[in-house]
């Protein structure tokens, strides 16, 4: 996250443009705004390759989510609209209207299936969500004790392949 930008304090976000990365504190600021030259051309810039933006903005969103989840709730089943509320506490956090999900849930979803969390959904409370131990070290375990699985299946296999020539 930049954090160089000038600091503003936190307001209610009905008027903000994550293009231009500014707030306005109403409607006639918004529409002011638009009309800038500036956002103009960062809108036309958008314009040229929007998937783009949309895809690094959900990406530097997922990673900042992640990371929220990793420091402050490592493997702790927590509210997923917990960590939201703490995620947008931020000032300089990536919208989420500026991603390719349309809603919390929907993010919540992809986390799922590309397997960097586990989602419990309790109908009373809301949705859980626990990250999954995704470290280079718990990566790097697991593909070792994959191996060694397959390295003992192939030395069973020639004990078994031995035994049976033994045998005849």
């Amino acid at each position: 996250m930049d954090y160089d930008r000038p600091k503003r304090g936190l307001e209610k976000l009905k008027y903000y443009c994550q293009m231009c990365d500014r707030q306005c504190h109403d409607d006639n600021g918004f529409k002011c705004h638009q009309m800038s030259y500036t956002h103009k051309r960062k809108m036309e810039e958008f314009l040229a390759d929007p998937s783009s933006y949309i895809e690094n903005f959900s990406k530097e969103f997922e990673s900042n989510f992640l990371e929220l989840i990793q420091s402050k709730y490592p493997n702790i089943l927590v509210l997923a609209n917990k960590v939201y509320q703490d995620y947008i506490s931020d000032q300089f956090h990536v919208h989420l209207n500026s991603t390719k999900w349309p809603s919390l849930d929907r993010f919540i979803k992809h986390l799922e299936e590309v397997g960097k969390c586990t989602v419990f959904v309790d109908k009373d409370k809301g949705t859980f969500l626990k990250i999954l131990n995704a470290t280079p070290e718990s990566l790097l375990e697991k593909k070792v004790i994959k191996k060694l699985i397959e390295f003992i299946k192939i030395k069973l296999n020639k004990l078994d392949l031995y035994n049976l020539i033994k045998i005849i």
